[in-house]
C-alpha cells in the first residue's frame, strides 16, 4: 500500500506526466473573451441610462398631470397649533435661558396685579423666616333675599330660620 502513496519507490517506473510547476493556468479563462465581456457589461448599461431618463422623465409627468391645482377655497394651509419647530435644541436652549433668568432674578409677574417673582434662593429663605401661612378659608356666597323676605340657603345648605320680633320691654 505504501507503494501507491510514495512514487520514488525503486519498484514502480516514474510517472509520464510529471507534477506542473507552481504558476497560474493558461487554459481555463480566455483573456479576450473576459476583456468582451466587460466590454459589452459597460455599453449596455451606457444605453441603459438614457432608457431609464426616459422613463423617469414620463413617469414624472404623468404625476404632475395626475395632481390636482390648489384649490381656490383654501389658501391657508397652516397646520393647527402646535406647529413643529423649526429649530428645536436653539428653541428648547431659548426656553431654559429664560427659565433660569425668571428662577434667578427679581421682577413683575403682574404689575397691575400687584404680583411678583423672586430668586428661588431668596424664597426659601422667606419661607424658613416666616413659616408657611394657613390657607384661608373659601368664601361662601350669600344668596340674594327673596320676594317674601326670606333668604334661599345656596345648595347643600340649610336654609336660615328667620327670627321671630322681640318683645320689647316697658319702661
Amino acid at each position: 500500500m505504501s507503494e501507491l502513496l510514495d512514487p520514488s519507490s525503486p519498484d514502480k517506473p516514474p510517472h509520464d506526466n510529471p507534477v506542473p510547476p507552481v504558476g497560474h493556468e493558461t487554459k481555463d479563462a480566455n483573456p479576450w473573451k473576459v476583456i468582451i465581456f466587460s466590454v459589452g457589461v459597460f455599453l449596455l448599461m451606457l444605453a441603459s441610462l438614457p432608457l431609464v431618463t426616459a422613463i423617469f422623465n414620463g413617469m414624472e409627468a404623468q404625476a404632475k398631470r395626475a395632481d390636482r391645482p390648489p384649490s381656490q377655497i383654501a389658501s391657508d394651509q397652516t397646520p393647527p397649533l402646535p406647529r413643529l419647530q423649526a429649530t428645536p435644541r436653539t428653541a428648547l436652549s431659548e426656553f431654559k435661558a429664560e427659565q433660569q433668568q425668571r428662577l434667578t432674578t427679581y421682577g413683575w409677574n403682574d404689575a397691575k396685579h400687584k404680583s411678583v417673582h423672586l430668586p428661588v434662593d431668596r424664597a426659601i429663605q422667606l419661607l424658613a423666616e416666616r413659616g408657611i401661612p394657613a390657607p384661608k378659608a373659601p368664601e361662601v356666597p350669600k344668596a340674594a333675599p327673596s320676594a317674601k323676605g326670606t333668604a334661599k340657603a345656596p345648595a347643600g345648605e340649610a336654609a336660615e330660620k328667620p327670627t321671630p320680633p322681640q318683645p320689647q320691654a316697658k319702661p
